[in-house]
């Protein structure tokens, strides 16, 4: 019975739908749909109204990140685009343009056009209004009118907020809002998230995984390892003033990373590298000196030592203390905003 199980729908995936080009990737598919089909019919239907027609692809979706490849295509892959209109447009004309978009050529180029929502979510692609479409993607409130307000958004939310390509936005009204959240968190809330993230860094990683060690408890042992990494994860895209994707695109996002590239090789190397019980046999279990027979404690400092001079290099810190805990308390002092040196440290939110 097992074996009858498919994650993929083979059967769609025939020559006539994979596409003619395999290799062309998501937001360029977008683009030419957009420039070859879809303003062609805006300008031909609505022509009053395209000089505040915003349009592009933005929001979920590895293509929208430019991280799909052809393993991607096995779902809720093809052509299409988003329309982004002011409140006032979208209620005159929302509903015909909408309709105008599920009008559209059924393929494109050979592949399907998408105009349903994606399976067992919302609305990808279409007629939004732009109100609509930020608050469907974020969850939360547009107004970010205080620093705390930012806390109320998950950054991965946030990331998907930013994402693709915008084609055309004549009247800059979309890109307003995108803009203001390309400009990165308010420094006081990189700093709380990033002094968070360090702390629990230097908690599972440069403390607890050596203790499960010295227990012999190689279950636990991973275990620190793989949140070490999580937390380091955040804290490089803080460092980068980056948005951190869904957990999935973590570390593709940071493979072009313009800050500590070379950190994110030692995780990669460090979450490939298991738990050497050998290292740990003839130690006594009293002994908490730092063990550098075991190659993850080596990679573990290595990337604790690489992250304190960066955070020293954008002055956040005065110390090179690799144990994070000193970065800890570094960065939360440099923290200007009582009301949010004062939020209670919470593990970060890929733990929610």
């Amino acid at each position: 019975m097992c074996n009858q199980v498919r994650p993929v729908r083979e059967e769609l995936l025939t020559d006539e739908l994979i596409g003619e080009e395999t290799d062309l990737k998501g937001l360029e598919l977008a683009r030419q749909f957009y420039e070859t089909v879809g303003e062609p019919m805006l300008k031909r239907t609505f022509p009053n109204y395209t000089d505040r027609i915003a349009a592009g692809l933005v929001g979920e979706g590895s293509e929208c990140f430019g991280f799909d490849d052809e393993i991607s295509r096995d779902h809720d892959f093809g052509a299409r685009f988003c329309i982004w209109l002011p409140a006032d447009i979208y209620h005159m004309v929302g509903n015909r343009m909408r309709q105008a978009y599920e009008e559209l050529p059924n393929t494109f180029r050979g592949f399907p056009v998408l105009k349903e929502a994606a399976a067992g979510g919302a609305r990808r692609s279409g007629v939004f209004s732009i109100e609509s479409f930020y608050r469907q993607i974020l969850g939360g409130s547009l107004l970010l009118e205080k620093e705390t307000d930012w806390f109320h958004l998950k950054e991965s939310t946030l990331a998907a907020a930013t994402n693709g390509m915008v084609f055309t936005d004549p009247a800059g009204l979309f890109s307003t809002f995108r803009n203001k959240l390309l400009g990165y968190y308010p420094e006081n809330v990189r700093l709380k998230k990033m002094s968070v993230c360090l702390a629990y860094m230097a908690q599972t990683g440069q403390v607890n995984y050596a203790r499960s060690m010295r227990r012999k408890d190689l279950f636990t042992a991973e275990i620190c390892v793989s949140e070490f990494v999580r937390a380091a994860l955040s804290v490089l895209y803080l460092l980068n003033r980056r948005y951190m994707p869904y957990y999935k695109w973590a570390l593709t996002g940071l493979r072009n990373a313009h800050v500590l590239s070379q950190t994110v090789l030692l995780l990669e190397e460090l979450r490939q590298t298991r738990p050497q019980s050998a290292a740990w046999e003839s130690r006594d279990l009293m002994d908490t000196s730092l063990n550098f027979h075991d190659r993850n404690v080596e990679l573990i400092e290595e990337i604790c030592g690489q992250i304190a001079q960066e955070l020293i290099r954008q002055k956040i810190s005065d110390s090179p203390e690799k144990f994070l805990n000193v970065q800890f308390l570094q960065v939360h002092s440099r923290i200007t905003s009582e009301e949010i040196r004062e939020i209670p440290v919470r593990m970060p939110e890929y733990m929610i």
